[in-house]
């Protein structure tokens, strides 16, 4: 069972909000709206709180809205492990969020472009190559075909 929680006023208390519930998730975007489901599904009577007037209203706030497989994440965490492992559950969700939502994508199908200087480069192709990360390489000539406006400063 799966009750959609909107406005709720300040006065009323998480507890009274569960007290007949097994879970509360905060925040109705993709994410939250997907985790509800799931716990659903799952058999948990599940609450989703939403602050504003509809769900799913506007970018996540995280990742500037972008919904990617985890290539900055791969290359950025120091700790190969964790990075791979946080990379690994990035694709998990955005093939999810794909399948599950594909109407709250804009663009879909276009694929994003990671700049490299040549000190990350190595990094960046070993782990993404052990995260299952696709990638491939594409000229600079390539690159300016594709982004016509691109200013590139040797």
């Amino acid at each position: 069972m799966l009750s959609l929680l909107q406005n709720i006023s300040k006065n009323k208390h998480m507890n009274d909000i569960n007290e007949f519930n097994d879970i509360s998730v905060i925040g109705g975007g993709v994410a939250g709206l997907y985790l509800s489901m799931k716990l659903a599904d799952l058999g948990y009577k599940t609450n989703l709180i939403e602050q504003e007037q509809t769900f799913a209203s506007g970018p996540s706030t995280k990742n500037e809205g972008w919904l990617h497989k985890g290539t900055i994440h791969s290359t950025c965490i120091a700790e190969e492990d964790v990075a791979l492992q946080v990379a690994k559950r990035c694709i998990y969700g955005h093939e999810e969020i794909k399948r599950f939502v594909p109407e709250a994508l804009e663009d879909i199908d276009v694929p994003s472009i990671c700049l490299l200087n040549k000190f990350d480069n190595k990094l960046a192709k070993d782990r993404w190559g052990k995260g299952g990360i696709f990638n491939r390489e594409i000229s600079l000539m390539e690159l300016k075909r594709k982004v016509p406006n691109i200013n590139l400063v040797n």
